[in-house]
């Protein structure tokens, strides 16, 4: 789209608008002119819409926004959370009689900020699920490409309805006619090529194999309710 043409178009539009007798009027032909750029902001809506919160163009944070709105993230946080003490509050009597702490102990500033195991500049501070998760999984978090995948997906999710027509002509065209499903009594089986890659040789390459395994993990896969989901390589 080209926003600035775009605006002008609304620009006429409003100006047709006025009454005869004061169409011709150069005041109110500026008037509406400044009134429409205020209003619209140079478009500035549909350009967040086209260039921020498109499935296609945005990337990175921007795609995780767009992954936001349809609830899906892009981390895989699949690990065992709670393998190790995380939680360094310490006893009273730790403080007041000095017992040495523990190697999960500390990181907190005490009444004296006296002992060694807490930080020199006294800070301290908790460490929130949130940010471990975001900091420990960084490194577990998909790229753009599947992540866009599983977006496409999602929305398909959250719009259709689940019927078998529905789901096997919407799995067929998201899957590149590479992905399809078969039915059995309340079983759906979602059948995928093992070595395919799409855009091979590119930054947005794609193994299909790994895909399917991130929607499993995910869950977006398709189902009618009840509906047990498989996934069957050839």
């Amino acid at each position: 789209m080209d926003y600035a043409e775009n605006l002008e178009q609304i620009k006429q539009w409003a100006k047709d608008l006025i009454i005869l007798q004061y169409h011709r009027s150069e005041k109110n032909q500026k008037l509406i002119d400044l009134m429409v750029e205020n209003l619209f902001a140079s478009n500035l809506i549909w350009q967040i819409q086209d260039l921020c919160l498109n499935v296609d163009k945005s990337i990175g944070a921007q795609l995780e926004v767009v992954g936001k709105w349809v609830g899906i993230d892009p981390y895989i946080n699949d690990i065992n959370l709670w393998n190790q003490p995380y939680v360094s509050l310490v006893n009273y009597s730790n403080i007041r009689e000095e017992v040495p702490y523990d190697q999960w102990q500390g990181g907190f500033s005490s009444y004296n900020s006296s002992s060694p195991y807490f930080f020199g500049n006294d800070d301290g501070g908790f460490l929130t699920y949130k940010t471990w998760r975001n900091v420990r999984t960084e490194r577990n978090k998909m790229g753009d490409a599947f992540f866009r995948e599983l977006i496409k997906l999602k929305i398909i999710k959250n719009s259709i309805k689940f019927t078998n027509k529905n789901i096997d002509e919407a799995i067929y065209k998201w899957g590149r006619e590479d992905i399809y499903t078969t039915w059995q009594p309340m079983e759906v089986t979602y059948h995928f090529p093992l070595n395919k890659v799409w855009n091979e040789g590119t930054p947005e390459e794609i193994s299909v194999h790994n895909l399917m395994q991130l929607a499993v993990y995910k869950n977006v896969l398709l189902a009618p309710t009840g509906c047990k989901i498989k996934t069957e390589a050839y």
